[in-house]
């Protein structure tokens, strides 16, 4: 590119020299009345010239008369004397960005020594926070902390704790924590991340105000740092959430727990939040740990304005499986939408419950199909007075051909042709 830069650059010099020469060449040949003749003179190697007015006289006559010529030799003049600038310009910022870099390197590597040696020889932490005195702009501030990560990401055990005494010993802290009120969303991003590494709390408040931003990656990133780095309650960012918890976001949470093995709090503090995706989030995790202490709890969330919070609520209880919820979710069945229905069924099925089988008996001659079809597998998950039932049904003569198709298909009798 630079290259083809000269070669453009050299082309229109030359162009423009060309079209002077014959400006001038086509002036020669023409004579007016009021025209002056100049000469040169050459006397023992030096310019004799007739006219003091010369350079002037020369110009009027080499240059066009016409005014857009003028007016294009001056474009091309402005435009070479752009791409020279342009040129200089880039060579002068790729000499800024290489001189950057190499004091990066140097930095980075005279850093790295530095922290090697209060690590695995004999320095002691005092001794090096003198030596990192010097420490005192952005710019080198940004430079150790990245290597105290880089350290910190290849050791394990207690060469990461001296890492982390270290970086709030230099008071690295209060660096990455006022990158959190920056303008700058990918500057925000890393404060956050080098505060969780580091195991630094300073900046908790921020964070949770970070919480709430409408950048969807900050708000991700803010609540995988604030379970890590809220003392006691890693699950209390959950008070402050008002955006949606997305899936996603609660997978990554879910994930974080498992990896980090952080101990897990009573999910039924949540299940009365103001937002309702915290309350599906706290449905999920007490159905996967069956936290059966909170089964009265979600019985009241049956009657949730949130339909979404009743779906999960159903089916919650039906992972926990306790008999005592059966005439909650049978009470519920009556006034609830067709859709949720089958949902009650299959939950209700999930509970063996003998005394639920004449309501699941009475629900085969509904017209939905798929309300048909669970009430014949609660009845077979019964057990053995189950199937008996639905075999004494099968057996009735005036018994009705689709349900007696709905207890074949759940018998695996049925016969496709």
């Amino acid at each position: 590119m630079q290259n083809k830069l000269k070669y453009i650059i050299l082309l229109l010099l030359l162009l423009f020299v060309f079209s002077l020469i014959l400006k001038a060449k086509n002036n020669d040949n023409i004579e007016t009345t009021d025209s002056t003749y100049y000469s040169i003179a050459i006397h023992d190697n030096y310019y004799e010239i007739e006219s003091e007015n010369f350079l002037t006289e020369l110009a009027n006559k080499t240059l066009p008369k016409n005014k857009y010529n003028i007016v294009f030799i001056f474009i091309i003049i402005i435009f070479i004397i752009t791409i020279i600038s342009v040129v200089i310009f880039i060579y002068s910022f790729k000499l800024f960005i290489a001189g950057i870099d190499f004091r990066k390197k140097m930095l980075k590597s005279d850093y790295t020594d530095y922290i090697n040696e209060y690590l695995f020889a004999d320095t002691s932490i005092d001794e090096i926070s003198v030596i990192f005195s010097n420490v005192n702009t952005k710019f080198r501030k940004n430079i150790l902390i990245g290597v105290l990560i880089e350290l910190y990401m290849n050791f394990t055990g207690d060469t990461q704790k001296n890492i982390q005494i270290l970086y709030k010993k230099l008071k690295l802290d209060i660096h990455s924590e006022e990158k959190l009120s920056s303008k700058m969303w990918n500057i925000k991003l890393l404060g956050m991340k080098e505060l969780s590494i580091m195991q630094a709390k300073r900046g908790n408040k921020k964070i949770l105000k970070i919480l709430n931003s409408k950048n969807d990656i900050l708000r991700k990133e803010s609540q995988l740092v604030l379970v890590k780095l809220l003392p006691f309650v890693p699950f209390a960012f959950l008070d402050a959430l008002e955006k949606p918890f997305s899936l996603w976001e609660q997978i990554n949470i879910y994930n974080l727990i498992i990896n980090e093995n952080i101990e897990q709090p009573e999910y039924s503090l949540w299940l009365n939040s103001k937002n309702n995706s915290v309350v599906i989030f706290a449905l999920r995790m007490i159905m996967d740990l069956r936290q059966i202490d909170s089964i009265n709890t979600i019985v009241l969330l049956l009657k949730h304005k949130d339909s979404e919070v009743r779906k999960y609520a159903i089916i919650t209880l039906g992972k926990i499986g306790d008999f005592s919820t059966a005439k909650h979710l049978i009470k519920m069945y009556e006034t609830e939408h067709c859709i949720f229905k089958p949902l009650i069924i299959k939950s209700l099925s999930k509970m063996s419950e003998p005394k639920n089988i004449e309501f699941f008996v009475s629900l085969l001659s509904c017209n939905h199909y798929e309300i048909r079809l669970q009430s014949c597998y609660a009845i077979k998950n019964i057990g053995r007075i189950g199937l008996v039932k639905l075999n004494e049904i099968l057996n009735i003569e005036n018994t009705d051909k689709e349900i007696k198709k709905s207890i074949l298909h759940v018998l695996d009798k049925l016969n496709i042709n």
